[in-house]
């Protein structure tokens, strides 16, 4: 690689000095660096072939920088595997605080790597940022995604006033069950489906980020989901150990953040609607949604659940009447004789539909009929009139 010179990193624009806001977009790498102090450095070069640039983020596992392919000559975003609870940093390279943790830290690293050939199984999908490379570099892990330019669905909804037009919403959401039919095809869920990691891009396409909280879903490939979720979004059984989790999951995030979106509130946590529901319904948040795309949403996130609808069928949003009927026959039937023990139970309709909705029945976890009942359900209650 040719000899580095002085460049902003932020925009890539060479500078004369390095100190200071660059001339060019504003950027003050001191700042960055004293936010992201564990990050590396600036003008690192990865791989013979990124110059890494400013911090994007950082989690509990990761951080994420904005780097400069020199061989493209194209901004990308690159991905390290840093669990800052047990590792630590020597100079660029990444190792384990202490050896108690060098288990806990392979064990992190394997999720980490997963999670790159999950992304990598999207490239081309408009909906997903896709990675394009991995590799290992100072005893740690990286993989490289395209770089999205553009806001978050969050940011986006407090520029606009803490909250947006159904019309606006169904813009966003409806690549958003896009992308979550595809990961929901290769035998994966997200679990993280929450406006922060959903990206408007500077050209208006959307695209779901942060497949860090990715698992294999129910059936053979089942493992042992830790606990990872944002309470208001997450579902019941987000909240459990070893629970079992599937694309019915995502239905009540999805749905969450179609109503904070609308609203410009946020729903109270599932476990609180459990015991005191105190949901206010759409509708009675002074927001006129015609019903008939209540339901269709309804159907288009049960969907997710089961497969019936696939791209070309909820994207027009037809029939939604029927589709609603014939979804509930479907899970009539896939009840069979637990359907009709749970009727002649002494609980009001109002509790039986309501556990269905946040997962406390184990029943939703183990039937894709409960799943799609779950999305019957959520729209139901939070469109209700």
């Amino acid at each position: 690689m040719a000899e580095q010179k002085n460049l902003c990193y932020n925009c890539f624009q060479e500078r004369e000095v390095l100190e200071g806001p660059c001339p060019y977009c504003g950027f003050d790498l001191a700042d960055n660096e004293k936010r992201f102090p564990v990050a590396l450095r600036a003008g690192t070069v990865l791989n013979g072939r990124y110059i890494v640039g400013r911090v994007l983020g950082q989690g509990g596992f990761g951080i994420t920088y904005l780097a400069l392919d020199t061989q493209l000559n194209a901004k990308v975003a690159i991905k390290e595997f840093m669990p800052n609870d047990i590792a630590t940093r020597i100079g660029t390279t990444v190792s384990v605080a202490m050896d108690t943790k060098s288990e806990e830290f392979a064990y992190g690293a394997e999720r980490f790597q997963e999670e790159a050939r999950t992304l990598a199984k999207f490239i081309g999908n408009p909906n997903i940022a896709a990675v394009t490379s991995y590799f290992d570099e100072n005893d740690t892990s990286y993989f490289v995604m395209d770089y999205i330019e553009g806001i978050s669905f969050k940011t986006y909804i407090a520029n606009h006033g803490g909250k947006i037009s159904v019309e606006e919403t169904l813009n966003v959401m409806i690549p958003v069950l896009r992308a979550l039919t595809a990961v929901h095809a290769e035998g994966f869920i997200h679990r993280d489906v929450t406006p922060d990691n959903i990206y408007i891009t500077k050209d208006g396409m959307v695209k779901l980020l942060d497949f860090g909280s990715a698992r294999y879903s129910i059936g053979d490939k089942s493992k042992s989901l830790d606990v990872i979720l944002k309470v208001v979004y997450a579902p019941k059984e987000q909240y459990i150990r070893r629970s079992r989790q599937g694309p019915f999951t995502e239905v009540y995030s999805y749905a969450a953040c179609f109503y904070a979106a609308i609203t410009g509130f946020l729903p109270p946590e599932a476990l609180e609607r459990l015991e005191h529901d105190e949901l206010v319904p759409i509708s009675q948040c002074g927001i006129d949604i015609p019903e008939s795309i209540a339901v269709s949403w309804g159907i288009m996130a049960c969907s997710m659940s089961v497969g019936w609808l696939r791209t070309h069928g909820w994207v027009t949003m037809r029939s939604g009447w029927s589709w609603c009927s014939a979804s509930m026959r479907r899970s009539r039937s896939s009840f069979g004789r637990s359907w009709k023990v749970r009727l002649s139970c002494p609980v009001s309709w109002h509790i039986a539909l309501r556990r269905w909705e946040l997962g406390a029945s184990s029943h939703l976890a183990l039937n894709p009929g409960m799943g799609a009942m779950r999305g019957v359900m959520v729209w139901q209650s939070w469109f209700a009139k």
